[in-house]
């Protein structure tokens, strides 16, 4: 049941032409048959209602976070945006309506629409989170982590990463898979970016040539013709880049090998730490330029951040865990900056952000 304060709006789709869509459940909806407006019950819809839940119950109970557009959780008169969904997305092909295989968090008309039965909570979690990057680092309702390159990666990344949290936090099992209850299984793997199927020297391909890049050493170029090969370079790479910083939040945690450098981590980074330190992250000292190495030097001070506020809770184990699995995937953890903080004061640190 929807049972949570937030204010939920989903729609169904008729069909590619529709652009309006028809209001089937909010937030007061109970079960599948009680509809707006005498609809008819559509079990899509009431599927992404009770995820579209969920998402927003783990942002608030965690951050404090009343929904996307919430950038001050002190101001009550802050946030609190209507999730909006449309249902039944379709592309127009001709004159005709095709599946769309796909979900999109649309920025401007702050949206967010489903394809054809491509509906899971990480799905939902994922989408969801590119409009809390969206407020959360932008300074403007159109701005965001700007959609390109490696800073387009971290915003794919981050979405992802909280994508799989609120998967995580409730009952998932673990596996580390972006999308991996979708009839097509997992198109991402933390744990082994590569899924057996990254050649950056070929072409794109959907069975064959699929996997992202674990290491900046293997990260794809826009020259790159597994890069090349899609529409607009897809806009610098960044949905294989993020493979990069996916494989760093696993080292984190779980510990492990980074399959291209072989580097060992420890990982032992309890998951709710890691969110608040990612969280922080996010909402503290990206912008819309930060790159990877701005994504380091961010997790790190915030690390350093919550070790300073109780060294308990946050040992400054957890901070060298960070240098570590940055480390691991390539990315510069430029060790004179974290190794001065850590074996001194974390409070005295100030990350270099631009």
């Amino acid at each position: 049941n929807i049972q949570t304060a937030e204010a939920i709006s989903t729609l169904v789709l008729a069909d590619c032409y529709d652009d309006i869509g028809t209001l089937t459940y909010n937030e007061a909806s109970t079960s599948d048959t009680d509809t707006i407006g005498s609809s008819s019950s559509d079990a899509q819809a009431w599927e992404v209602t009770g995820y579209t839940d969920l998402v927003y119950d783990y942002y608030f109970d965690t951050f404090g976070r009343d929904s996307y557009d919430d950038t001050d959780p002190d101001d009550t008169t802050d946030g609190g945006g209507t999730l909006e969904s449309d249902t039944h997305q379709e592309a127009v092909s001709g004159a005709s309506c095709i599946q769309w295989e796909n979900a999109a968090w649309e920025p401007t008309d702050r949206i967010m629409r489903y394809g054809e039965d491509y509906i899971t909570l990480d799905v939902t979690g994922h989408e969801l989170t590119h409009a809390v990057v969206q407020y959360a680092v932008g300074t403007t309702d159109d701005d965001t982590l700007t959609y390109e390159y490696e800073t387009g990666a971290l915003n794919e990344s981050y979405a992802d990463v909280f994508g799989e949290f609120i998967e995580l936090a409730n009952g998932g099992t673990g596996d580390w898979q972006h999308r991996e209850d979708y009839v097509d299984g997992a198109n991402r793997d933390f744990e082994d970016p590569n899924m057996g199927a990254y050649d950056e020297t070929l072409s794109y391909d959907a069975t064959t040539n699929y996997g992202q890049p674990a290491h900046m050493d293997e990260k794809a170029d826009v020259i790159d013709p597994v890069c090349d090969s899609l529409e607009d370079d897809d806009n610098g790479c960044i949905h294989f880049n993020s493979g990069i910083t996916n494989n760093a939040l696993y080292l984190l945690i779980e510990g492990g090998t980074n399959s291209y450098s072989g580097d060992v981590v420890t990982g032992g980074v309890p998951r709710e730490v890691a969110e608040e330190i990612y969280y922080r992250a996010l909402t503290t000292y990206l912008d819309v330029d930060s790159d990877f190495d701005d994504a380091y030097d961010a997790t790190m001070q915030s690390c350093l951040d919550l070790n300073a506020s109780d060294s308990t809770t946050y040992p400054v184990s957890y901070c060298e865990s960070v240098f570590d699995a940055f480390a691991a995937v390539g990315i510069n953890t430029d060790a004179s900056y974290a190794w001065a903080n850590i074996s001194t004061s974390a409070t005295t640190g100030t990350a270099p952000v631009a």
